[in-house]
């Protein structure tokens, strides 16, 4: 029982400090709508491309920050779910259903991301997540230093785009 009450934590802990930033604005919501045009043509020149891939890795970072909120959000309901069951943590199938969803999330914006440090780095943390989901402990596989490593470069990776998020 001693470990269901650590992993429970550390599971916690995991998405709590995906989403520490999340609230903060640097200002850049004005951007939002740049991004859009993220399909450029093959005819664009290529002194465009470091100022697309910019907006594509700050496009990246943001949704990905969006895809942990809701993740975060629904581990709090699984864990209250799971207080009220007087359990004391979410049961295995919830774990795996919030790291699955996490990664399906994502793998949209894994498939359009580019080489750059942002795209390699939210590929690495979506495999990672996707390790965990399939892993018949998935709390044990969110303990697996390489899950950590995965958020923590995302991290630095957004934070040199010039976007604050925390995984």
């Amino acid at each position: 029982m001693k470990r269901n009450g650590v992993v429970s934590t550390v599971l916690f802990s995991f998405c709590m400090a995906m989403l520490t930033a999340c609230g903060s604005e640097d200002g850049k919501s004005t951007d939002a709508a740049a991004p859009a045009a993220t399909t450029s043509a093959v005819t664009s020149e290529a002194p465009a491309a470091p100022a697309a891939d910019s907006a594509d890795d700050e496009k990246l970072c943001t949704e990905a920050d969006k895809a942990g909120e809701a993740m975060k959000n629904d581990l709090l309901a699984a864990m209250k779910d799971a207080a009220a069951k007087g359990e004391s943590e979410p049961s295995v199938e919830d774990a795996k259903e919030l790291l699955a969803t996490f990664e399906a999330t994502v793998a949209p914006l894994v498939a359009s991301a580019g080489d750059s440090a942002v795209g390699a780095a939210l590929t690495a943390l979506a495999t990672e997540t996707g390790k965990a989901a399939a892993a018949a402990d998935p709390f044990t596989a969110a303990q697996d230093p390489a899950f950590e490593q995965a958020g923590t470069d995302f991290t630095a990776a957004c934070k040199a785009a010039g976007v604050t998020v925390n995984f």
